[in-house]
């Protein structure tokens, strides 16, 4: 589906259509995410000591995850300015339309490997972020004007308008939801296999006094 979305039919007809060619960006996007699962899979296999010491430097440089965050939200605001935007399908711009869709993908690809060292609350308010940045964008591209992202038709600027702000309330209120009680879930499961110790003297001292 990622080399579909491309070339051949896919990508040509994204270069007539503005909502077309956001989805496809979110193709490609998603693809990046895959990518990045499978990277961050490979953390926990242990082949040789220069593995273990890439995996350090690795982990030194993700501390936190906040390069992967910055960069992922940089390079995707730039490209959905509507002048970046539209640049990328005007003739003879084919070479910065393909580096728009390489970075869309190494950038999501980076973000989702760093998400192992990023903490549960960063995650949380990150996608809340994330989703609201996309929701009132979608808003200015509908009140804004008309013409954004000339050559489009500008009917397609208020669908590109509804699309890009009804995606974002979705992650800001659903996505963040799911993640907070999806890993609520998988931490409860955690601490239940947890073998349960013996209460300390301290403890046992304050529930006889209570």
């Amino acid at each position: 589906m990622l080399v579909g979305a491309v070339q051949g039919p896919f990508d040509s007809f994204s270069e007539v259509n503005l909502v077309f060619h956001h989805f496809q960006h979110l193709v490609i996007i998603f693809g990046g995410f895959s990518v990045g699962y499978g990277i961050a899979i490979l953390y926990s296999l242990s082949w040789n000591e220069g593995w273990s010491r890439f995996k350090a430097l690795w982990a030194r440089f993700n501390k936190g995850g906040y390069v992967a965050a910055a960069l992922f939200m940089i390079i995707f605001n730039f490209w959905h300015i509507p002048q970046a935007f539209t640049f990328t399908v005007l003739p003879g711009n084919e070479g910065i339309h393909e580096l728009e869709h390489a970075m869309f993908f190494a950038s999501a690809a980076f973000l989702i490997a760093a998400t192992p060292f990023m903490s549960r609350g960063f995650k949380t308010i990150y996608i809340f972020v994330f989703g609201n940045m996309n929701s009132m964008m979608g808003v200015l591209y509908s009140v804004w004007g008309t013409n954004l992202f000339a050559p489009y038709p500008a009917y397609q600027q208020n669908q590109f308008g509804l699309v890009m702000s009804a995606s974002g309330l979705l992650t800001m209120t659903i996505g963040t939801f799911a993640y907070v009680y999806l890993t609520e879930r998988r931490l409860n499961r955690a601490l239940e296999k947890l073998p349960v110790s013996e209460p300390s003297d301290d403890l046992k001292l304050k529930l006889e006094e209570a």
